[in-house]
């Protein structure tokens, strides 16, 4: 049992809702170095139809690591990023054999051996994850995150609630706030003509903001866009 876990939990809650962000990685360290755990980072990727994938990382992993993972873009082919893309449920990389991957013949030599990670997935195809790690000879990862699987799990929300400004998606919208309305209210299953009560306009203006939108997202009906918004943050 951790020692003032609430004292703890509030703690981190009370820093990271501040406006400075300048505290995030600390108080993290430092909750994770009360429950063990060495090592830390805190992971989004950003994907969208348009635009290259891309990755950006906090934590406490070891600077020079951190450097080189992403100079060499390496979450695009780190086995943890793709487990974590396919799943909400927590995961050992050790159940699922990922510590046989060549990535880790690198990572190890900075003490990244064994691992625990929750990945945290909003609306849409991009996600946060937060990695729990350590060397080797360390106490096993996994039984001390599952030994607190709730404390965990709520500090990585935390994590991810809170993250640093700069890490928050980019506001790359391509369509406009009447075209995402409109599509909006379509997925909700109302029809042209109740879309248009709803917002004001005409049966027309509604048929031409959704082919609009559908031209946009390169989609051939308004099935297809409204699954390409979805999957672009658009509504």
């Amino acid at each position: 049992m951790i020692k003032d876990k609430e004292a703890i939990l509030q703690e981190v809650k009370n820093t990271l809702s501040r406006d400075d962000c300048s505290w995030y990685s600390e108080v993290l360290s430092w909750a994770f170095a009360k429950l063990s755990i060495p090592y830390f980072s805190y992971v989004c990727i950003y994907r969208h139809e348009t635009q290259h994938s891309k990755a950006v990382i906090e934590g406490n992993y070891p600077h020079e690591w951190v450097e080189k993972y992403r100079q060499s873009n390496l979450y695009q082919k780190d086995p943890v990023i793709k487990t974590a893309s396919r799943s909400s449920i927590p995961f050992c990389w050790t159940e699922h054999h990922l510590y046989q991957d060549a990535i880790f013949k690198e990572s190890s030599a900075y003490g990244i051996e064994q691992g625990y990670s929750i990945p945290i997935h909003e609306p849409g195809v991009s996600f946060g994850l937060v990695n729990f790690a350590a060397p080797s000879d360390h106490d096993k990862v996994k039984t001390l995150v599952e030994r607190e699987l709730e404390t965990f799990i709520y500090l990585a929300h935390l994590s991810h609630m809170y993250r640093p400004n700069y890490m928050m998606p980019t506001k790359n919208k391509i369509l406009t706030e009447r075209e995402s309305e409109c599509l909006y209210w379509a997925s909700m299953g109302k029809t042209y003509a109740e879309v248009g009560m709803i917002l004001g306009i005409t049966e027309r203006t509604v048929k031409y903001h959704i082919n609009v939108s559908a031209t946009k997202l390169n989609a051939c009906n308004v099935r297809q866009a409204l699954t390409a918004a979805i999957k672009n943050n658009e509504i």
